[in-house]
């Protein structure tokens, strides 16, 4: 079934491979970058000797995708895309029509270079398989033979990439950055690097390799789960200029520096994120943008890149921006109300320390927990403190004993 004229199924994946184990199935992910139409080609290919994935039920909003055709039954509808697999599996192909919403945009492919997230190109679903079943998913991409492609998973051109997101049905995530490229590359301890950006642009990869150098292991100390892979891809002036996580991976728009004038570090607060502080339950926002900011400051001044004088004027500069601007503890959190975040995280990490603990444990222990909550933090700092958080009971109007 097709939503809109002849599809060209693309077939960039291999084919014919059984799954090496038997409640495994292979998922072959590819797609071909057009710079010249602006668009993407992409398909999904299911090898597998039983019915072990049934149906995927995708999200794909017709003003993004188009041209959606699958063997066996496929079906359309309020910008679903429901595919029932055949069981010795088949292959489903799109074409992307629109990689994001933002405005001013976060993603662009044009004629010299690409920016873009995966998990726009390959949307996400729901998925119906047998009980115990998983996937053993690949990833190809082709683009024009004089461009390099960077994704989180490593360089792309020419390779077939591993993709294993430690779900049941793994599927590409992550930046990705592709053209004429500029490349720097570390391994830092357990940990490889890679600041890309397309030649040309103004992030200044050199200065930004050696800044993750120096405040890495302080930060890995705070967050160990950052993953061992990482790719830094350099926003080119065009795009949307901030600075966004994703899988293994965050974007850095080139105008954004290292280091703000009032201390805070873009960079340490986006790599936090990949780190872990992201997906809040609602109404909790605020805790992983507080965190992220107070420990863009506080890795800064472990590492000795700010001094302690520094860091409490930084602090100070929270706390007047926050209480002019009336920021609080609310989604979502930026601005004043991340500043209004970032003092109370000041005064619980003093609190805790007052007892011979610290915001470190209490980070990490919030991150082992399935979500990030109010409820949580709350329940957390209680059991440290061995009784109610002064700080959190103040700042969230608890009642005592809460």
């Amino acid at each position: 079934m097709v939503r809109c004229g002849i599809i060209l199924v693309l077939l960039l994946s291999a084919c014919g491979n059984s799954p090496a184990e038997p409640n495994t199935y292979l998922a072959s992910f590819s797609a071909r970058l057009e710079p010249g139409s602006g668009t993407i080609r992409a398909s999904l290919r299911i090898n597998q000797d039983t019915a072990l994935l049934r149906e995927l039920n995708l999200n794909m909003p017709a003003d993004h995708y188009d041209e959606v055709a699958a063997d066996g039954e496929l079906s359309i509808k309020n910008d679903r895309v429901v595919w029932s697999v055949p069981a010795d599996g088949g292959q489903l192909s799109w074409r992307v029509l629109k990689l994001t919403d933002r405005d001013p945009a976060d993603a662009q492919l044009n004629a010299n270079w690409a920016v873009l997230k995966l998990e726009d190109i390959f949307p996400a679903a729901r998925v119906r398989s047998h009980a115990g079943s998983s996937s053993d998913s690949t990833l190809v991409l082709t683009s024009p033979s004089d461009w390099s492609i960077e994704t989180a998973y490593g360089p792309a051109a020419g390779q077939t990439l591993a993709v294993d997101d430690e779900r049941k049905f793994s599927r590409p995530k992550g930046w990705l950055v592709a053209g004429d490229l500029g490349i720097r590359r570390e391994q830092l301890g357990a940990r490889r690097i890679a600041i890309a950006a397309p030649k040309g642009t103004g992030l200044r990869r050199m200065d930004t390799l050696t800044f993750v150098s120096w405040v890495l292991p302080e930060f890995v100390q705070v967050f160990p789960q950052l993953p061992e892979r990482l790719l830094i891809v350099g926003a080119p002036s065009e795009l949307w200029r901030g600075g966004l996580s994703g899988f293994q991976s965050l974007y850095l728009h080139e105008d954004r520096p290292l280091i703000s004038e009032n201390a805070t570090s873009p960079l340490l607060h986006e790599l936090a994120h990949v780190a872990g502080l992201h997906s809040a339950i609602d109404g909790a926002d605020w805790i992983v943008e507080g965190l992220a900011e107070y420990y863009s400051l506080e890795i800064l001044r472990r590492s000795g890149g700010i001094s302690a004088q520094r860091f409490l004027r930084a602090i100070e500069f929270q706390r007047k921006w926050s209480e002019r601007a009336n920021g609080s503890l609310t989604d979502p959190s930026s601005g004043a109300n991340t500043a209004a975040a970032v003092v109370v995280f000041h005064h619980l990490d003093q609190e805790l320390a007052g007892v011979g603990s610290s915001l470190d444990t209490l980070v990490k222990r919030l991150l082992e927990e399935p979500n990030i909550s109010v409820t949580n933090l709350v329940k957390i700092s209680t059991d440290m403190l061995g009784q109610s958080s002064d700080t959190l009971s103040r700042s969230l109007n608890l009642d005592p004993g809460v």
